[in-house]
């Protein structure tokens, strides 16, 4: 049952990070994500600061790294077998923007080896060059108050999808005017309207994303 949840957790974050629109994001993402599975996979030598850290966290949250069993209540998150696992990778993460801790070394050392090149390049560790471009999707305005400019694409693709549901009513007009109706005829006809109801949902869907700005 823990293993079932904790797949549906990743599947869940996977495809929530998939889902953001914010241009080169996902790239971005990605590239973090094997950084970090490359990191927790290469062994490490020196200073053994850092899991002192993380049992003091440990400690501080009143929990234990040893839990063998597993609470029935989805709603209690507390125990469960994979809090090491999970606490080390969260650390790995957070630990590569603070080089000047003396508790971070190990991370600090792996993300300045020739491995994270391109890492570094990306621009995650430069704040001020960062904040020089705003997001254009993850803001706090509503679609209503969005710049017309975002929509500019959209309104030129509801165009096209305009265009194509007049075109496949004209062709299912005059097939059925000139050609005979017979049973096979008709059973066809159907596969076509049916497609053409699919069109004309996701041409209603996107005029109406379009007519809330």
């Amino acid at each position: 049952m823990e293993m079932m949840e904790r797949d549906r957790a990743f599947s869940f974050k996977e495809s929530f990070q998939a889902g953001d629109l914010e241009p080169g994001y996902n790239a971005k993402y990605n590239l973090l994500q094997e950084i970090l599975r490359a990191m927790l996979k290469t062994p490490h030598v020196g200073s053994t600061d850092w899991i002192f850290f993380i049992a003091e966290i440990l400690e501080w949250l009143d929990l234990r790294g040893d839990y063998d069993d597993y609470v029935q209540d989805p709603r209690y998150p507390w125990p469960y077998s994979f809090i090491v696992q999970d606490i080390v990778q969260a650390f790995a993460m957070i630990a590569m923007f603070f080089p000047d801790s003396n508790v971070t070394t190990l991370v600090t050392m792996f993300v300045n080896s020739s491995q994270c090149d391109e890492f570094r390049k990306s621009g995650v560790f430069d704040p001020k060059e960062r904040s020089k471009v705003r997001p254009d999707r993850r803001t706090r305005p509503s679609y209503k108050f969005r710049d017309k400019e975002l929509w500019k694409e959209w309104k030129e693709f509801y165009t096209r999808v305009t265009d194509y549901i007049c075109l496949a009513v004209t062709l299912v007009k005059t097939q059925l005017s000139i050609e005979p109706t017979s049973e096979s005829f008709k059973s066809r006809y159907l596969k076509d309207l049916s497609s053409l109801f699919i069109v004309y949902l996701v041409k209603d869907s996107f005029h109406s994303a379009l007519t809330l700005k």
